[in-house]
């Protein structure tokens, strides 16, 4: 069971980008079968600039691990879409490592 959170600091998020941030990290299920929560985090960085940079926080909380990747850009879809792609690289590595660790198991 997936549960995730989305947060928004000084601003409101709409329904059309909450759903797209729960549909993009709902996949990652494919890459654990342990259940998970994910905390998401969105603020707005003003940097003077006419167009100002977002931030994507993701917390991650796996029983045993909290993978956190945090990723900026013009818009909260590619810094998701570049945070998931992050997480999924990681979450690989985690799956690798239990699998070498269960295969070095004397029987």
């Amino acid at each position: 069971m997936t549960k995730i959170s989305v947060f928004s600091q000084h601003f409101h998020a709409d329904a059309k980008l909450i759903a797209y941030i729960e549909n993009k990290l709902q996949r990652l299920n494919r890459f654990t079968q342990d259940p998970f929560r994910v905390e998401v985090y969105l603020k707005i960085q003003d940097t003077g600039a006419k167009i100002k940079d977002k931030i994507a926080e993701i917390r991650m909380i796996l029983p045993g691990n909290t993978i956190i990747n945090k990723e900026t850009d013009k818009s909260f879809e590619a810094a998701i879409n570049i945070a998931a792609d992050s997480l999924k690289r990681q979450l690989s590595k985690i799956k690798e490592k239990k699998q070498s660790f269960s295969r070095e198991k004397p029987a």
